[in-house]
């Protein structure tokens, strides 16, 4: 039997817009693809980027992608239920397409994650994935394999998803570790078959944080012969595209920006308020941009001039009754707009500059900001990591 689809409760949209109280509604103009490079998106879709969120939120999320031009990962948010997902990727695909009719859409079982997570020898469901492209009608399906834990088995789920229906992408979760130190050997098998895969690390913060993680990214989608898409990530996005990623999701809750190991003991806290601050290239936890803001509020950075922020400073995000929608308004919005200007950018420069360009400009910034100490702040590792890697490539 298949459950009802949790929704979780949408507050309300078309109230003031700057109202640090009330949500404000997006603007009913369906906006153009925000990034798509030529030559690079996947057929069928219209943009290289997506927003990562979960299958309850699709009503909210459907408001906010449809202006931004970006498409959505519709993650099933396991909350316990026992069903067979159908219904709620059904009901999330319906409410998608209500709002933004043109939008690209995929939905993740996410069964490779979590303390209960299905492992490789767990079988990918072939109804699952035919569902998708049948009864949904979506251009690509993506199928439901375990957790990857070692390049074994990887091998192994992309040897079982040969018998899936073709325009089937194949998810492939694994830890940090096993990309950065094995990315060749993942390389020669994603290319023993046909199938595009989706990128999906395992790490307690930020994998592309992590030595040498990028450089395992970047050797992968400059080494694989399909297409590659990477998912539950952050603004790594735009470099995962940039060095030739042909999708990238960016996660609207931490959870969604990486996928989180198994914890040595039940529990955990809330997740933390963040949002995108622009000229940082990052999330930032609100409880640090407070104390910064508070030492130097008339930075200009602390200023946004998305359509909800219209001008002001962020600390309004913090301040509001409705803050962790006012941020995943502002954040999804900040980011199809660091989108646009990487496709900007990259009209009269390689992407790849046109990326480090941004990555640089981002580093240097974060000089401005103070901890209470009066430090600087240092720039986030994941920076750094990208100016390496994208300073090893040779741009043609």
């Amino acid at each position: 039997m298949v459950n009802e689809p949790h929704q979780s409760t949408v507050l309300p949209l078309g109230l003031p817009a700057l109202s640090v109280s009330l949500p404000a509604e997006p603007p009913t103009v369906i906006g153009p693809p925000a990034l798509a490079l030529p030559r690079q998106v996947l057929p069928g879709f219209s943009s290289n980027l997506l927003v990562q969120a979960y299958d309850g939120e699709a009503a909210t999320t459907a408001a906010v992608i449809a202006h931004a031009g970006v498409g959505v990962v519709h993650t099933i948010e396991h909350l316990g239920r026992k069903s067979t997902h159908f219904a709620n990727a059904r009901a999330a695909v319906a409410l998608t397409r209500q709002s933004a009719p043109s939008a690209d859409i995929l939905i993740d079982r996410n069964r490779y994650s979590g303390k209960n997570r299905a492992l490789v020898t767990d079988a990918m469901s072939t109804q699952w994935v035919t569902d998708q492209l049948t009864v949904l009608g979506l251009p690509w399906a993506m199928a439901d394999p375990g957790f990857a834990y070692t390049v074994s088995d990887v091998a192994r789920i992309l040897a079982e998803a040969q018998v899936l229906p073709d325009r089937v992408i194949v998810p492939l979760a694994m830890p940090h570790e096993v990309l950065r130190d094995d990315a060749p050997a993942i390389v020669a098998l994603i290319n023993e078959q046909d199938k595009p895969v989706a990128v999906i690390l395992e790490h307690k913060n930020d994998p592309c944080g992590a030595e040498g993680v990028v450089d395992g990214l970047i050797h992968l989608l400059h080494g694989a012969s399909v297409p590659v898409l990477v998912l539950r990530t952050d603004t790594s996005a735009l470099g995962a595209i940039a060095h030739g990623a042909v999708a990238a999701g960016v996660g609207t809750h931490s959870g969604l920006r990486h996928n989180f190991p198994i914890p040595p003991k039940p529990g955990g806290g809330p997740e933390k308020l963040a949002f995108v601050v622009p000229d940082l290239l990052t999330y930032v936890q609100a409880d640090r941009f407070a104390k910064a803001y508070l030492l130097s509020p008339t930075l200009p950075m602390w200023q946004c001039g998305c359509w909800l922020c219209r001008g002001r400073n962020l600390d309004w995000i913090r301040a509001s009754q409705h803050a962790v929608t006012a941020a995943f308004q502002h954040s999804v919005t900040v980011i199809a707009e660091l989108g646009a200007q990487l496709q900007t950018r990259a009209v009269t420069t390689h992407p790849i500059q046109a990326w480090d360009d941004m990555v640089t400009t981002a580093q240097a910034a974060h000089g401005a900001a103070s901890n209470p100490s009066g430090s600087p702040w240092a720039p986030q590792e994941f920076l750094a990591h990208w100016h390496h890697g994208n300073t090893q490539q040779p741009i043609i």
